[in-house]
Order: C-alpha cells, then structure tokens, then sequence
C-alpha cells in the first residue's frame, strides 16, 4: 500500500510523506511568510525565517552560548555572569541563527543569512530576476549586454559578438589560427564551462540565472526545462503515482494497484 514519488522512485509509506518530498521536484513553496510574503517548501523552514523579522537571538555568548535579541543584552549578561572572563566587547561576534556559523560582522551574517532565506534582494533592471547578492547580479547583467559570450578556443579570450572573434582568429599570428569556424565553441559567462552549441549554453546558464521559461499551464508553477515541466505534469494527471513494492511497476489509481496485487 505504498506511494512513490513519480519523478525518483522513492517510495513512501504515507501519502503525506511523498507530497513533502515531490516539493523537492516541483519547486512548490505553500508557506508564505506573512511579513515579506517569501514562500517556504516546509513550514518548519518558515518558522526559522520568521527568527529573522522577530530578531530572535542573533546574537550568542561566546562563553556560554547563550543567545539574545540584542547585543546590548548580550553585553549585559557577559558583564554579570561571566565577569571573570577577558574577552573584550569590542570583539564580540554574531552568529548565524540557523546553522550556528560565527561572523565578526553583522553585515557578513546578514550575507550569509540568505542562503537559509532565500531572500534575493538585488533586482536586474532589464528581466526582473532577483539575486541574493551583488556581484550576482553584475555576472548576470553580462547577459542582457552580450559581453564575453563568445570564446577563442586558441587563445582562450572573450568577445561580445562571434564576428569579432572570427576576425580575431583570422588575425592571429598563433600557429593554431587555421582552427575550423564551424568548430567555434562558446563558454559560460559564470563558470567557463565550453559548449558546442549555443543552445547548450543557453540551457546551462539557468543553473546560474535562475530562469524558468516553461510555466505549467494548470498551476503557473515555472521550470528551467520542458522536461521537468513534463515531469511535474504528471502530478496533474495523477499519472504513475502508485508504486508495486513487489515488482515497481507503476500506476495512476491506487485500486488499479490494489487490484494488481491482489
């Protein structure tokens, strides 16, 4: 009387169990925050977000760990509690509420407080697509502008448009310069990364951009490729969601699967 995820296999005993799970796959975040209206997969993920409006304990002792709202009271606990100690105030670090990681800055934890957030705070101009940090969205900027797109496979440097580096290659007093047009490669702007084709490239740089082109025409959800959307269809569909525990063939209704077993 299993249920199995559609899109890995894995089987669950409960129903409630797998649609925790398949949010892993679908992207689907139901709990939104009230305050900034950031939507979270699991409400527990929601609840530690919320630590950051409340302003609940950032700040840690770094004697007893204990933690407090303000770092006032952090002082103040220090100075009655822990009044043989050396540490000097000056020093005192903050630390992530989440995960615990210590920083000497409060601008540093509210960096890396993003990657528990999810928040995105820097807007392009030009798509709308927001990143959790500046240099982020100057990487992505490069996109909009074409700048370093295409690359010299013989030399490795970067133009903002193929013709000037085939008359760059034509140019070059390198040995290699008779290399083949039609054997150009372009590379990504992000992690260098060289492809073949420009529609390989167009598909990778979603990992760095964050674009979902194709929408569900049912939930509006958003993916970076038509696959995933096929995939994330089938939920609609209800198609192959019971799995057999005996022989894993699949099913749409759980009393076909009932029925098979039987």
């Amino acid at each position: 009387k299993r249920v199995s995820c559609e899109f890995c296999g894995k089987v669950f005993n409960h129903t409630g169990d797998l649609n925790k799970h398949r949010r892993k796959h679908t992207g689907e975040r139901p709990y939104p925050c009230p305050q900034c209206h950031k939507q979270f997969s699991h409400a527990s993920n929601l609840i530690r977000h919320q630590k950051i409006h409340s302003g609940e304990t950032p700040h840690q002792c770094p004697t007893c760990a204990r933690r407090f709202s303000r770092k006032d009271k952090m002082v103040n606990h220090m100075k009655n509690s822990h009044r043989g100690t050396s540490i000097r105030v000056r020093k005192l670090k903050v630390s992530c509420e989440f995960c615990g990681k210590v920083f000497n800055h409060t601008g540093d934890l509210n960096k890396h407080r993003r990657r528990h957030t999810g928040e995105h705070p820097y807007p392009c101009p030009q798509c709308h697509k927001r990143f959790s940090h500046v240099s982020n969205l100057l990487r992505h900027q490069k996109i909009h502008s074409g700048e370093t797109l295409h690359q010299c496979a013989t030399c490795a440097r970067k133009f903002s448009r193929k013709d000037k580096m085939v008359n760059h290659i034509k140019n070059s007093r390198s040995k290699k310069r008779k290399t083949r047009i039609r054997k150009l490669k372009v590379s990504c702007e992000f992690c260098g990364k060289v492809f073949n084709h420009t529609g390989d490239l167009n598909k990778h740089r979603r990992r760095h951009t964050g674009e979902h082109p194709y929408p569900c025409p049912q939930c509006h959800k958003r993916f970076s490729h038509a696959s995933n959307l096929i995939r994330h269809q089938k939920i609609h569909s209800g198609e192959t969601l019971h799995q057999c525990a005996t022989c894993a063939r699949t099913f749409s209704r759980k009393d076909n699967i009932v029925k098979h077993i039987e």
